[in-house]
């Protein structure tokens, strides 16, 4: 009767041992489909910062980088230096167009003198009317941008974005009449300057000009350039 039992036993429980591998089969081609899955996507992530550098190299809406400190974050560092030495540039120098010698230390005057022999600049040495309007607005509008954008590219703050736009833009379209005036002038005044200091002159101000669309474009290819912000629940 023994080998009976056994036979009827095992033909009762074979489906089940079946169906248990069928189970583990089907379990372990889900498991190597959701990993094929997340490989794809971390790849697909990894090509899309590749594309976009400039979208997530200083934070970007990835949730990976929206909350890096700001030394992980190169380009913004980068940013946050350019506008923390204009202030003193702009209020020191620059400002001399605008306001009597008096006004400023020994120190900025000796800069002043010291950048106009060196790079024989004929705006600030003359300060033409034009220049002094759009020094003025460098007075008034740009340099509490500095001091906002520092605070806000330190704390990852998006409302900055809009405004950090509009500065790239204003600047750098400032630069063209700057810049031109170097190259356009006619045979008197600007025109007496040779080649080489035309293009000492250029390589100095250049700067100002492409870092403010450095900056404009990293701005607006992100809606929200800093991650999106976590709100606290309750």
């Amino acid at each position: 009767a023994w080998p009976l039992v056994s036979l009827i036993a095992s033909a009762l429980t074979w489906p089940n041992g079946e169906n248990g591998e069928r189970a583990r089969g089907r379990g372990a081609r889900e498991r190597k489909k959701k990993s094929i899955m997340a490989a794809t996507a971390a790849t697909t992530r990894r090509w899309s910062i590749a594309a976009h550098p400039l979208s997530l190299g200083g934070g970007g809406d990835s949730s990976a980088h929206a909350h890096l400190p700001l030394t992980r974050r190169p380009l913004d560092l980068f940013f946050v230096f350019y506008f923390i030495t204009h202030v003193p540039t702009s209020l020191l120098v620059d400002a001399q167009c605008v306001l009597p010698p008096g006004n400023f230390p020994q120190a900025a005057r000796d800069a002043l003198a010291y950048h106009l022999e060196t790079f024989k600049d004929p705006l600030m040495g003359t300060c033409p009317a034009w220049l002094r309007s759009i020094i003025w607005c460098e007075l008034a509008l740009q340099v509490p941008f500095f001091i906002l954008a520092t605070y806000a590219f330190c704390a990852r703050k998006n409302w900055i974005r809009m405004p950090s736009i509009a500065y790239g833009v204003h600047t750098a379209t400032t630069l063209a009449p700057i810049l031109g005036s170097f190259w356009l002038s006619g045979s008197g005044g600007y025109g007496k300057l040779t080649v080489a200091e035309r293009a000492k002159l250029t390589a100095l101000y250049l700067p100002y000009l492409v870092v403010p669309l450095l900056l404009a474009l990293r701005m607006a290819l992100s809606p929200e350039p800093f991650g999106k912000n976590k709100t606290k629940k309750g």
